[in-house]
């Protein structure tokens, strides 16, 4: 008797599902153009299918998250840029970006996650669609091997330690690195399943 509870006690801690746009978000197609930035490297996501994940998920969890009004996935971080930009200039980012055709990586959507920060004397939440893509952490690679052959400091660009994601939303603002959190640590809150 004392087994069938615990049995129906753990599968009760089981992550919840959620039925998403799952190939909208990785289509190719539908992905939109997306203006290099001056300090870091994103991959434009289509907006729509994260959109909806958000409003699902602030119903769920009974709050309204702020947003940025558009998906991307960040490839290198305005901080790894500054390490970066020692040796590497953007434009020589760009043209690797171009050559490893980064733009149209294919990606797989993995879960829904969350990570939780104390900032000040408040809990502050930031909710992610976790992916993986072989293509855009080989482009890490390539810039990293480009800022050693040009003289960095190999360790100083740590491109393995990476967490691709797709910011659904957040409480005051979007946390990072410098806030104490690791969105690759984070454990899966919600499974996502294809429509």
């Amino acid at each position: 008797m004392i087994f069938l509870v615990l049995c129906f006690s753990l599968t009760s801690f089981a992550v919840e599902t959620f039925t998403s746009d799952i190939k909208g978000l990785e289509s190719l197609e539908k992905r939109p153009y997306f203006k290099p930035e001056s300090d870091w490297v994103g991959i434009p996501m289509p907006y729509g299918p994260v959109e909806k994940i958000r409003e699902e998920l602030e119903k769920r969890i009974g709050k309204k998250l702020q947003h940025r009004g558009e998906a991307h996935i960040t490839v290198i971080t305005p901080p790894e840029f500054r390490i970066l930009s020692q040796t590497l200039k953007m434009n020589t980012i760009d043209k690797i970006v171009a050559k490893e055709g980064s733009m149209k990586a294919p990606i797989k959507v993995l879960c829904l996650k969350k990570v939780t920060a104390v900032l000040g004397e408040k809990t502050e939440e930031s909710w992610f669609i976790s992916v993986e893509s072989a293509e855009l952490r080989e482009f890490r690679n390539q810039v990293w091997r480009r800022f050693v052959a040009n003289g960095g400091i190999p360790e100083d660009f740590a491109w393995k330690r990476w967490a691709p994601h797709i910011t659904v939303g957040f409480t005051s603002r979007d946390l990072h690195d410098e806030d104490r959190i690791s969105k690759e640590k984070a454990e899966c809150t919600y499974e996502l399943k294809a429509l």
